[in-house]
């Protein structure tokens, strides 16, 4: 089933997530950093659109209830950053060594650094 793109865009409160193609040609073309606990990737983009989300977080990392609590979390730091971001794609992979029960303030502190890092490197 698919769902309709005006329903789509408003999804958990994001604008709109990105699609696989999308997932491609940022984790291609995009800017590649490494967190300690994640795999980020950072594609801008010219449309001037609000920044857009896509997070994988494979079953290695653990049981559907972990790996849903991540993407939460990643949603959640997400929606507090998104208009910092401006335009941009951001693909979010989550790493083996996440906590086994991580909380918001860790991941997001990694996953700040590691945008200050792609934001800095890119200047």
């Amino acid at each position: 089933m698919t769902v309709p793109s005006s329903r789509r865009a408003s999804v958990d409160g994001l604008r709109e997530s990105l699609r696989r193609a999308d997932f491609l040609r940022v984790t291609g073309r995009g800017l590649r950093i490494q967190t300690r606990y994640f795999l980020l990737f950072r594609l801008e983009r010219d449309d001037g659109a609000a920044a857009r989300l896509g997070i994988t977080v494979t079953r290695k990392i653990g049981n559907a209830v972990r790996r849903n609590r991540i993407k939460r979390l990643v949603r959640e730091w997400f929606r507090a950053r998104q208009e910092e971001l401006e335009s941009c794609d951001l693909v979010v992979i989550a790493r083996q060594d996440l906590p086994r029960r991580p909380q918001l303030a860790e991941l997001a502190a990694d996953l700040s650094g590691g945008l200050g890092l792609v934001t800095s490197s890119r200047d």
